[in-house]
């Protein structure tokens, strides 16, 4: 293995899960085309019938609670729980030297009521994931569901516990007499929706990345190769882009070798999403929606931040520099969605 990965291997891996755990789903919507488009000049209007089948249309509001619920009440839980394991660890091992920075931790993290902005994003994710299992059959996300809804709900009021507890200082009182107890209890249920969180987001993944092959399959039947079928080519390769980083850093494998393959087929995207515009500007500037003007900046950006971490793992920095590059890796890429987001409310 790499020199670089021998030695910061361990840290990167757990910065990468951390990364992977905390942030959220960069989903990105689904356009409509007036059904009197054609390739070449034709633009989106709002109303219009969508690209996907009436299957996979189902399939789309199957997966939107569980990416809403990624996007919430999950992110936020994951950011409380990092802080809550460091302060009850701190607080259990000297209750007076650790109890300041432990405790602010924990409060900057929002707590656990950020997640459950009172009792608002917890509920309303299990409620929709409840509701979720009614619609088309997916093996391991109805059984994700369910239990992701059932141990939310055990968790809530022990949540709400607990916050209260810290934000009184109690244990100064009891020495973590309550806190310990509570802690038997919220650890588990901590435990058991991490995992669930991770494979939650792998079936949405999954199932979200066959969607979106669909609607480039029938926006290449509808419109040919034009500027909406680039567009949205880019958006399909950025996100296989995306995820792959992912995987080789959980794995301990991302070095720059591997990143430069996985940035070959976005690179071959954008290429080809710039060189039609160029060749192509009336059809762009006539085109509403989710189309390439709208994110070739953003685009530009997630491209370059994916080639400066290729760069770093060639030179061979240190794992915190390498983690910081990915964190601006996720926030290029997740603007990038948002304004591909934002040009789907025009079509």
């Amino acid at each position: 293995m790499d020199r670089l990965f021998r030695i910061v291997a361990p840290i990167l891996v757990l910065g990468a899960i951390l990364y992977y755990a905390f942030h959220k789903y960069g989903h990105f919507a689904t356009p409509h085309v007036s059904s009197g488009s054609s390739s070449g000049s034709s633009s989106g209007s709002n109303g219009g019938s969508t690209l996907l089948s009436s299957g996979d249309k189902a399939m789309a509001d199957k997966l939107a609670p569980f990416i809403d619920c990624i996007n919430t009440a999950d992110s936020k839980l994951a950011e409380a729980t990092r802080a809550y394991r460091k302060m009850v660890v701190a607080l259990k091992t000297d209750l007076h030297k650790y109890e300041y920075p432990a405790a602010s931790d924990f409060a900057i993290a929002g707590r656990f009521e950020k997640f459950e902005q009172h009792n608002g994003d917890g509920l309303s994710c299990a409620s929709g994931l409840e509701k979720a299992s009614a619609m088309p059959k997916v093996a391991d996300l109805d059984a994700i569901g369910p239990d992701y809804a059932a141990t939310l709900r055990k968790l809530a009021p022990l949540a709400r516990q607990a916050d209260f507890y810290y934000n009184q200082r109690d244990y100064q009182d009891d020495h973590m007499a309550r806190g310990t107890e509570l802690d038997s209890q919220i650890a588990p249920l901590l435990d058991h929706l991490r995992q669930l969180s991770h494979g939650m987001r792998a079936g949405v993944e999954r199932e979200n990345r066959i969607l979106k092959q669909h609607e480039l399959d029938a926006t290449e039947a509808r419109e040919g190769k034009g500027v909406r079928w680039q567009t949205l080519n880019f958006m399909i390769q950025s996100r296989a882009t995306y995820e792959k980083m992912q995987e080789l850093a959980n794995s301990g494998k991302l070095d720059a070798a591997s990143m430069e393959e996985a940035i070959q087929p976005t690179q071959a995207a954008f290429d080809s999403a710039t060189a039609y515009a160029a060749a192509h500007p009336r059809e762009v500037s006539e085109q509403r929606g989710a189309t390439w003007n709208r994110i070739d900046n953003s685009a530009s950006f997630y491209l370059a931040s994916l080639k400066e971490l290729r760069r770093e793992l060639q030179s061979k920095l240190t794992a915190y520099w390498i983690n910081t590059q990915i964190s601006r890796v996720e926030r290029d890429f997740n603007s990038m969605v948002d304004s591909y987001n934002r040009g789907v409310q025009f079509d």
